[in-house]
């Protein structure tokens, strides 16, 4: 099966860049999107943290269906009132 993430193909896509950008600005993108993947990662645990709070803060539902349930009118009930 194809693997994209092979050692062949990732010296590949290196080179490729290597030759586009050159050596200096190859560095500043990488850098950069150290510093960009850096950040996602502390939004997601933020996100991740906030969730777990709101789901802990969150108040216990109780079982019963008898709690959930609307009381049973008659047909006649319906009629008078």
């Amino acid at each position: 099966m194809f693997e994209l993430f092979q050692p062949t193909h990732l010296l590949f896509v290196f080179l490729v860049a290597l030759i586009v950008f050159g050596p200096k600005r190859l560095m500043e993108i990488s850098r950069s999107l150290g510093q960009t993947v850096r950040t996602l990662q502390e939004y997601k645990e933020e996100f991740q943290e906030e969730l777990t709070d709101s789901i802990k803060d969150r108040p216990e539902e109780k079982h019963s269906s008898k709690a959930k349930e609307p009381p049973i009118r008659s047909h006649d009930e319906t009629e008078k009132g």
